[in-house]
């Protein structure tokens, strides 16, 4: 028997890399290029992906349209 699972994840539609660590209060002095490019390697955003701006309106009709696919699945 398949047993159920739950996944919970941001979905990030456009990211600043530089804007964040700022944010965070980082101090400049401990922030490298090799750790900012670390960050860039580890998360990515719509954006990034489809190399083009996409508006929120565009990502509310995909997660409109996968919620109707999820719920036509057969469950098992």
């Amino acid at each position: 028997m398949k047993m159920p699972f739950y996944f919970k994840g941001t979905l990030l539609v456009d990211f600043d890399v530089e804007t964040m660590t700022k944010s965070l209060r980082v101090p400049i002095v401990k922030l490298k290029d090799k750790e900012l490019n670390t960050i860039k390697e580890r998360v990515t955003c719509l954006k990034w992906e489809l190399n083009r701006d996409i508006s929120y309106e565009e990502v509310k009709n995909a997660l409109k349209s996968f919620k109707i696919v999820l719920r036509n699945l057969k469950r098992y």
